[in-house]
């Protein structure tokens, strides 16, 4: 009888193991997914439909549902998506999202009744949702009839090329922001991101969005100048506030004009303003991007007016090769062991005049003899300049002849220049073009003339860059303009 038990109990156990052996392994349980509210927010009355966002911790693994309740707030007008229904909004979730989200947009009442708060309040999911810790959610309704206006600090702003200190424009808020917001920042110019950037950075626009955050007085953004060694001008840039979003509004100092000074040129020479008792006459100055001279334009009223526009060309070593003005005047230059030893005056293509060049043994030109051409050939003598230097280089003395007959020379004029001081000359006295002789101001002048002779000085003033702007004389006066 045991035998018989044991045999059914043993078949009973073999059929068991086979049925069980035959089964699917339990599938595993996913993980639940764990969703909280992110920071409070600051919105506009007016926005328009303001996205309300629930995080995850990890993408949903499996579909459901997450439920809202409106806590507080029940008394402003504003309308969800999804609506809610009781007081509370349902919003569907898809296996794999990584987060929740809901629509809200207040409405505007024209009214100014101050900021609102509403609460929002996450109060279970289905299954496979669990809450995390920030299941309250703030959302400050800003009163648009009080929010913060926003002006710029300054209307004008400059600053040079290699400045090595950063360059911040500011942005006042008038009585700080009452919650958060934005400010979009328009940049108006020419190549605008060959010469600048900031930070916040622009985009393809160049526009740049600059947070405010709540509390706020001022907010400011960094210009970023790039510095590229060349000369080329000084730029002009506007920055606009074209939009603002949040606690602020654009206001009435909403463009400010910024100059870029270009290194290279800041402080070169620009115009010389001459008047005497003759007339006026004003000679203004330009630069390749080498920062050598590129035109002189001359204009003289004394009483009629005169003008004309004198271009420099330079050869492959960087010399002055020529000067050419309309209708086709031209200075030749011509050089030896890197000197300038001859210059001839062209009308069309024909040679009208010249001068040679000799110089002392520090390399200071000495003496200039003018010639004039005729047209049969011949060479005529017209004037001669003999020149001699101060220890410091700067011209001392200056005597002009004319000719007397049988090859000689008869002295009509000198002039004596001493007491210079230390300041830069920008329009000095040139020999010929590209070649100054007075490096600094002579404080006196004595002039000989035909037997008589003449002592004046000067009165310089100058800028707070330490430029001269005024010179004068009893003669003569003198206005100085830079770039």
């Amino acid at each position: 009888m045991k035998t018989t038990k044991f045999f059914y109990l043993s078949l009973f156990l073999v059929f068991s193991l086979a049925c069980s052996s035959d089964e699917e392994p339990l599938a595993p349980i996913p993980l639940p997914v764990t969703m909280e509210f992110p920071a409070d927010l600051h919105i506009m009355e007016e926005a328009a439909d303001h996205e309300i966002f629930i995080n995850f911790n990890r993408p949903a693994t499996t579909s459901g549902s997450i439920f809202v309740k409106l806590k507080t707030g029940h008394d402003i007008p504003f309308q969800t998506t999804p609506p809610l229904i009781g007081q509370e909004m349902e919003i569907d979730v898809r296996k794999g999202d990584t987060r929740a989200s809901f629509f809200l947009k207040p409405e505007e009442n024209g009214l100014m009744e101050g900021n609102k708060d509403l609460v929002f309040e996450l109060i279970e999911g289905t299954q496979g949702f669990l809450l995390g810790n920030k299941k309250l959610l703030n959302i400050t309704i800003i009163d648009d009839e009080q929010a913060a206006k926003a002006d710029f600090s300054t209307i004008i702003l400059m600053s040079i090329e290699d400045n090595p200190d950063a360059t911040y424009a500011e942005i006042d808020i008038l009585g700080e922001a009452p919650g958060e917001g934005t400010l979009e920042i328009k940049v108006e110019g020419e190549a605008v991101s060959e010469f600048l950037t900031t930070v916040p950075p622009l985009d393809e626009n160049n526009v740049l969005e600059l947070p405010v955050s709540a509390g706020a007085s001022r907010v400011q953004f960094e210009i970023v100048l790039k510095n590229d060694q060349i000369l080329k001008a000084h730029q002009n840039f506007t920055f606009k506030m074209v939009r603002a979003t949040g606690a602020v509004v654009v206001g009435d100092l909403n463009s400010m004009s910024f100059t870029l000074l270009d290194d290279e040129l800041y402080g070169r020479a620009k115009s010389l303003e001459t008047v005497t008792s003759a007339g006026k006459t004003i000679k203004t100055i330009t630069y390749d991007a080498s920062g050598r001279i590129s035109t002189v334009k001359i204009e003289s009223y004394t009483p009629d007016y005169y003008g004309k526009v004198d271009t420099y060309s330079y050869n492959g070593q960087g010399q002055l090769e020529f000067i050419s003005s309309f209708p086709g005047d031209v200075i030749l230059f011509h050089y030896e062991n890197g000197k300038v030893v001859k210059t001839e005056e062209l009308q069309g293509f024909f040679v009208t005049g010249y001068s040679l060049l000799e110089y002392n043994a520090s390399g200071k030109i000495s003496k200039k003899t003018n010639f004039e051409k005729k047209p049969g050939g011949e060479d005529i003598p017209k004037t001669m300049q003999v020149y001699t230097y101060h220890s410091d280089g700067n011209l001392k003395t200056e005597v002009s002849y004319i000719p007397s007959g049988n090859n000689s020379w008869k002295q009509e004029t000198s002039h004596t220049y001493s007491n210079y001081d230390s300041k830069f000359n920008p329009f000095p006295l040139e020999i010929i073009p590209g070649h100054p002789v007075q490096h600094n101001f002579p404080g006196a002048v004595e002039v000989e003339n035909s037997g008589s002779s003449t002592s004046y000085s000067f009165a310089n003033e100058y800028n707070f860059d330490g430029f001269i702007i005024t010179r004068e004389s009893p003669f003569e006066s003198y206005s100085f303009s830079y770039y």
